[in-house]
C-alpha cells in the first residue's frame, strides 16, 4: 500500500485509491493532510496488512501479481 501527494485528482477530489498492478495506491491531493498524518496513516495500513485485519485479492487470489511465483 502506498499513499502518495499528488497537485490535484480529477473531480476536485482530496483523496482517490487507486488499484495498479496489484499495489493499493492513495493518492491524496496536495494540502488535503500533513505529511504527518499521511505517516501515521501508512503506518496504520501496515499494522492491518501485517494483521491481516486487510486483505486484498487479485482475480481470487490473495497474493498481488507481482508477488507471485511460479505460475
Amino acid at each position: 500500500m502506498n499513499i502518495t501527494f499528488v497537485d490535484e485528482l480529477p473531480g476536485g477530489r482530496q483523496v482517490l485509491p487507486v488499484e495498479c498492478e496489484g499495489e493499493l495506491v492513495w493518492f491524496f491531493a496536495r494540502g488535503a493532510m500533513t505529511e504527518e498524518a499521511r505517516d501515521e496513516m501508512a503506518l496504520y495500513f501496515r499494522h492491518l496488512t501485517d494483521e491481516g485485519h486487510w486483505v486484498q485479492q487479485w482475480d481470487g487470489k490473495r497474493v498481488p501479481p507481482q508477488r507471485r511465483r511460479g505460475e
